[in-house]
């Protein structure tokens, strides 16, 4: 399956609008099967492709494909991914802290390039989060990591250590955000914004 993932990187970086139709695609397949890391394909696109076109076709391809999971598990896979995930004590933690903080706690995972988008969509299709909640949540914290990965990959050959700069200082930016996010919902004894989680 690697091998087929790796042929479809390969038309992405080779440009036109073709590009642009597997390179979303292809974020959709690694929204549910994460072989490579999204940013990684978006950065591709944004190498061979305008940037505008990159941009909305990164941006579109991880929204969708992470609500389509979301939709998907929350529908119809909810108890058998729940029962067998609830084994484990650190996706106890990440559902506990979705279905107190709901929208912050997805946008907060959202913002962050490393955190496996495919867990979060997981954790919140099982959790009593807001449809509404997880859906603006997702498109608002997925498009500046979609943004900087797309100029990144656009300017990696011509700029290339300004183009580190960039990304070193994205990453510390949304690394204090996640961290003063956290820290103020830790302190908050707010209810929970999910009602109950289904399946339980």
């Amino acid at each position: 399956m690697l091998t087929h993932v790796h042929h479809w990187y390969a038309l992405v970086a080779q440009g036109g609008t073709l590009a642009a139709w597997v390179g979303f695609w292809l974020i959709v397949f690694v929204s549910f099967v994460p072989v490579l890391p999204i940013p990684l394909i978006a950065g591709a696109m944004g190498a061979v492709l305008p940037l505008v076109p990159a941009v909305l076709a990164a941006w579109l391809g991880a929204c969708f494909g992470a609500l389509l999971k979301f939709f998907l598990e929350r529908t119809i896979l909810l108890r058998p991914v729940n029962r067998w995930l609830r084994r484990y004590r650190h996706w106890r933690a990440l559902v506990a802290l979705l279905e107190r903080h709901g929208f912050y706690a997805v946008l907060m995972t959202r913002l962050i390039p490393v955190f496996p988008s495919s867990v979060v969509n997981t954790a919140g299709a099982v959790t009593g989060i807001p449809i509404s909640a997880f859906v603006w949540a997702t498109l608002l914290g997925k498009l500046p990591t979609m943004v900087v990965f797309t100029v990144a990959g656009a300017q990696l050959t011509t700029h290339f250590w300004r183009t580190m700069a960039w990304l070193s200082l994205y990453g510390m930016a949304t690394g204090g955000a996640a961290w003063w996010v956290g820290a103020r919902l830790r302190r908050r004894p707010g209810a929970p914004e999910g009602r109950s989680q289904p399946g339980r």
